[in-house]
């Protein structure tokens, strides 16, 4: 009966098991990993943003940095009475922000944010607010 099989039917059909074992292992245990993969295949994004600015745009951004902080603490805060209504307001605010493309204004923004709504009802977290910043 052996002799029936030819080396090149038993090899194709190891492959083929071999295939089926590993692709289980892989959707087993590499669920997360594989998805995030097959999403960002198309459109890899880079790991770091470089921008250059001068030291006076620098420090330009960052005193509007610091005075959309303060609005965001005396004028949208006291008057935002939803988690919705407080983005919506925040996206408004920023709108002519020049330093929306700068990385580090968006961890620093949105850490001051986590901070400012810590007495609020609403499930604001850092990376949330970082995406919802990136998105503007």
């Amino acid at each position: 009966m052996l002799e029936n099989i030819s080396w090149g039917n038993f090899l194709l059909c190891v492959a083929g098991l071999s295939l089926l074992y590993y692709g289980y292992i892989v959707v087993r245990y590499f669920r997360g990993d594989l998805i995030k993969y097959l999403r960002h295949r198309g459109n890899p994004k880079p790991d770091r943003v470089t921008i250059e600015l001068s030291d006076e745009e620098y420090f330009e951004l960052f005193e509007e940095l610091q005075n959309v902080i303060r609005d965001v603490e005396v004028e949208i805060l006291p008057q935002s009475e939803s988690k919705e209504d407080f983005l919506e307001n925040v996206r408004h605010r920023l709108e002519h922000f020049r330093g929306k493309s700068v990385p580090i204004f968006h961890r620093t923004l949105a850490a001051h944010l986590v901070t400012l709504t810590q007495d609020k009802p609403w499930d604001m977290n850092e990376t949330g607010l970082q995406e919802f910043l990136a998105g503007l």
